[in-house]
């Protein structure tokens, strides 16, 4: 059944990519042999392959709803979110200024030739957004910008003139688009001859070796300037504040779960819900983050992605289901969420006693695969392997 499985999967990426959708999931499963594990599997392939087929019906909710939802969006409220508590926007604006400061006061303090290019290497360095991304961004734009001055001393060496000089300005370009995306490093090695290409053609009184040893002493500059300020600047901010947004953004699906509990009106649900996109994305951002904190992998931050993984399902799924709202539950049930994510959030401001702490899911029968992802959520909560993120909140 597996094998049946996983052929289902290829058929349908295949699908996707071909825009085929002939053949559907023929998969032979039987109740009694089958553990509840692969029941589930195949409960989710199959709804899978009717989505793909379109025979399951998945339209939007009306549209008077949808304008009501986008009403609730406004700039003031993006404006506020960035600036938020929990917000990491003005702790990354601030350590690319003081990075960029700093990389523009050694270059012109120094009157280093083409100063402004130490400004610009430490801002491309900084583009790969976490400490490791930028110490490979560092390390490949070094080595690429070495191996590019040797591309660019040989087609300076041809003394390219006229019409040669664009097209090869503009074949180093074609390639630079190519690969810029996938490898960094290799589209560096071509940026660098056109640089050189374009310094010695505006400034034909200038040497070769004049524009040469500026980019290499420059961008070697720049990138060491972005990788120490990134390893001493706010490194470990993203590890520490792991715990609050993941507190936060359980606590954001509860207020979601509830509304629809409730069958509150569509404004104050869409607000609700824009509030758990927020906290989702936040929470992935600030994980991968705090993952790619050192080189080497911290136990306490893998250990609590069961958690984050389940946290982020069950909120999509949330966001998911309210979009077709079940009818108005009994008030005691209500009443019993209410209690539980309150006790969660309890749970979270007592660090210790988090994974000893947590209550049981209360049932909900309007909704049984969000009470599945609870359950999920509560079990990785209750694991050991979670008490060792605790940590990190400390």
């Amino acid at each position: 059944m597996e094998d049946q499985l996983a052929e289902s999967l290829l058929t349908m990426s295949n699908q996707l990519r071909d825009k085929d959708k002939e053949k559907h999931v023929n998969v032979q499963i039987s109740d009694e042999e089958s553990s509840t594990f692969l029941r589930n599997l195949y409960a989710d392939v199959k709804f899978a392959d009717e989505i793909h087929s379109g025979t399951v019906d998945l339209s939007p909710a009306p549209a008077s709803s949808g304008a009501e939802e986008k009403k609730n969006v406004s700039g003031t409220d993006l404006f506020k979110n960035m600036f938020s508590r929990d917000s990491h926007i003005p702790f990354d604006a601030l350590r690319y200024g003081t990075i960029i400061f700093i990389s523009a006061a050694i270059a012109y303090g120094f009157h280093l030739n083409r100063s402004y290019w130490v400004p610009l290497s430490s801002a491309a360095v900084m583009g790969g957004g976490t400490y490791v991304s930028n110490l490979h961004r560092g390390i490949q734009r070094s080595v690429g910008t070495i191996i590019g001055i040797w591309i660019g001393a040989a087609l300076l060496w041809l003394k390219p003139a006229g019409l040669f000089v664009s097209l090869t300005l503009a074949g180093l370009q074609f390639i630079v688009e190519l690969i810029y995306a996938r490898n960094y490093s290799l589209a560096v090695m071509f940026i660098t001859p056109s640089t050189l290409l374009i310094g010695t053609t505006i400034n034909p009184a200038l040497t070769s070796g004049y524009f040469i040893s500026a980019r290499l002493v420059d961008i070697i500059i720049g990138s060491i300037v972005a990788i120490v300020g990134t390893a001493l600047l706010w490194r470990k901010l993203s590890s520490k504040r792991l715990l609050t947004v993941f507190s936060d953004a359980v606590e954001k699906e509860g207020e979601v779960l509830i509304s629809m509990l409730k069958s509150e009106h569509t404004p104050i649900q869409a607000s609700k819900q824009q509030g758990l996109q927020q906290a989702l994305l936040q929470l992935r951002i600030v994980y991968d983050s705090a993952l790619a904190e050192s080189l080497r992998r911290d136990v306490k931050v893998t250990s609590l992605w069961p958690a984050v993984g389940d946290c982020l399902h069950l909120g999509y799924m949330l966001l998911a289901a309210s979009r077709h709202p079940s009818r108005e539950v009994a008030e005691e049930r209500v009443h019993e969420y209410k209690v539980y994510f309150e006790r969660l959030r309890h749970s979270f401001k007592d660090n210790e006693n988090l994974c000893i702490d947590v209550p049981d899911v209360p049932s909900l029968p309007e909704y049984p695969l969000i009470h599945e992802d609870l359950a999920r959520l509560n079990h990785s909560l209750r694991n050991e392997a979670f008490k060792k993120g605790m940590e990190l909140h400390g």
